[in-house]
This record gives structure tokens, C-alpha cells and sequence, in this order.
């Protein structure tokens, strides 16, 4: 839906229809070659996920992409809000109990539910391992919708879902969010608090979106590019879209998108190294 809604306004700023060219598969890596390979005119852009361009060259052996080489980056368009959740049946209400409980509690029972081995939501929980001093076991899934239903059916003490899959069973009752594991709140649900503010100063996990051409492609294109982008999700209307879709809004200039690039790639490769995450 974000990038339906983001491509309507574009569209219509550019005065040029957008053709969207849905190429999923392998976790964003056929759409990212995909870009790569194209012609550097202008024509051709599309969406890099945070896993498919900083968390990938670490955990795949080969990338038919080099992030730092075969991209343009445009902007940041959307981060997809995270939150630490736990069954209501458990003692811990808010994340200063849960790192206190979790302390004194043995291993093997503790274990968190995600989307995935290597999404953001398992570096999350990997994240929060290394800083609180805590063990935490994953558990993937695919997806973090069969995860929300493990952690309601109590097959799972934990897990770390996105808002989008997690939020309507938070605000029932029948999860219980824990933290949000961002630097700052979100304004999808402002009303719970970060990991941060709560236990863990500094912690800040991230699941964005963000758009690229080839590399190649002219700076003035880029610039405009970046220009429609940035007013289409900087107005309010953009980013009340966004939320409604359980998403945050996040226009950024080229060069903080691909300092972000850069300074994401180390930061993941150190965490998987040290958790020794592998893909089965």
C-alpha cells in the first residue's frame, strides 16, 4: 500500500505515469539486481529494504549487487515500527520487570518468536541479547503473523513483531507490548514506550524502506527525484497514509540515506557474527 500510495503522488508530480514492476523473491535481492542492472536514465527506481541492502552482504555468500557500488540512493521513504511483545499471562508489565525476570529465568524457556532468521526482527532480539545481558532464544516463522498467533496461543513466551501484524492484538489485550525497539516512539502507537526510554538506553533497531536508481543516474535526476519524494511523504497527508497503513513516514536527503547504508552494513555484520546467525 505505501509504495501504491507513494507512486500515485509521484506520478502526479512528475506529470508521467509509474509503472510498478512487482519482482519479489529472495528476501528484495531479485528486485535490488533487477535495478542494478538497468539503465542509468532515470527511469528506472525501486525500493531497497534495510535487510536486502545492509544485513545481506553479511549473511549471504554472494549478492549479484554491491551495495555501495551499483546504487543511486534517492531517499528513505518509510520505516516499518518494531515492537517487543509478551504474553499477558506473564508476570513482566513493562520492559524494566521483563529484564529483571528475563535475569532470573533459565534459557531454555525463554524464547522469542519472529518473522524470520536474519529480518530485523530476529536482530532485534539479538540486539537486545548483547546489550541487557539477557539469553533469549529465537524462534523463526514465516512471517510474523503465525508468530502473533503462537505468542496468543502461548507456544511462545516472546516475540518481536512489526505494528502491522502485532498492533490490533496489542491494543485488544491479548499481547502485551513491552517496547518499541526504535530510539524514539512511533506515531503509529505513541503511546507505548521504546526499549530505550525503558531498560536499554541506546538501543535502536530499525526496519526501513527506502528508494534507488542505477548508479549512474544523473545528480540532477536525482535531486529532483529526491525533491517529489520528500514532499510527497513530508506533507501531513503523506504521512497520515503512512500510518494508517502502520507505517512512519521517513523522507531523507540522498547522502543521509547512504551514510545510513554505510554505517548499517558494519553495525549488522558485527551483530550476526557474534550471534552466529546462519541461514539454514
Amino acid at each position: 500500500m505505501a509504495s501504491r500510495t507513494i507512486s500515485q503522488r509521484l506520478s502526479e508530480r512528475l506529470g508521467q505515469p509509474l509503472i510498478m514492476d512487482n519482482r519479489a523473491g529472495a528476501g528484495g535481492m531479485v528486485g535490488l539486481e533487477a535495478i542494478a542492472k538497468s539503465t542509468p536514465d532515470g527511469y528506472t527506481i525501486g525500493i531497497g529494504t534495510s535487510g536486502a541492502l545492509t544485513v545481506n552482504p553479511t549473511l549471504r555468500s554472494k549478492l549479484p549487487y554491491d551495495p555501495l557500488k551499483d546504487f543511486a540512493y534517492i531517499s528513505t521513504m518509510v520505516v516499518n515500527p518494531i515492537a517487543l511483545t509478551i504474553s499477558p499471562s506473564l508476570p513482566p508489565q513493562n520492559m524494566k520487570e521483563f529484564l529483571t525476570w528475563a535475569k532470573g529465568q533459565s534459557s531454555a524457556k525463554l524464547s522469542f518468536g519472529t518473522a524470520g532468521t536474519g529480518t530485523a526482527m530476529h536482530l532485534a532480539g539479538e540486539v537486545l541479547n548483547q546489550m541487557a545481558g539477557i539469553t533469549i532464544v529465537h524462534v523463526p516463522y514465516k512471517g510474523s503473523a503465525p508468530a502473533a498467533v503462537d505468542l496468543m496461543g502461548g507456544q511462545i513466551p516472546l516475540a518481536v513483531l512489526d505494528l502491522a501484524a502485532g498492533l490490533t492484538h496489542i491494543r485488544a489485550g491479548k499481547i502485551r507490548a513491552l517496547g518499541m525497539t526504535s530510539l524514539n516512539r512511533s506515531p503509529v502507537a505513541p503511546e507505548i514506550p521504546t526499549i530505550a526510554e525503558t531498560g536499554v538506553p541506546g538501543y535502536d533497531v530499525r526496519s526501513w524502506f527506502g528508494i534507488v536508481a542505477p548508479a549512474g543516474t544523473p545528480p540532477e535526476i536525482i535531486a529532483r527525484l529526491n525533491a517529489e519524494i520528500v514532499a510527497v511523504l513530508g506533507s501531513q497527508e503523506g504521512k497520515d497514509r503512512m500510518v494508517a497503513s502502520g507505517l512512519e513516514a521517513s523522507p531523507s536527503t540522498p547522502q543521509a540515506f547512504l551514510d545510513t547504508v554505510r554505517s548499517e552494513i558494519p553495525r549488522w555484520a558485527g551483530v550476526i557474527k557474534a550471534a552466529g546467525i546462519k541461514l539454514e
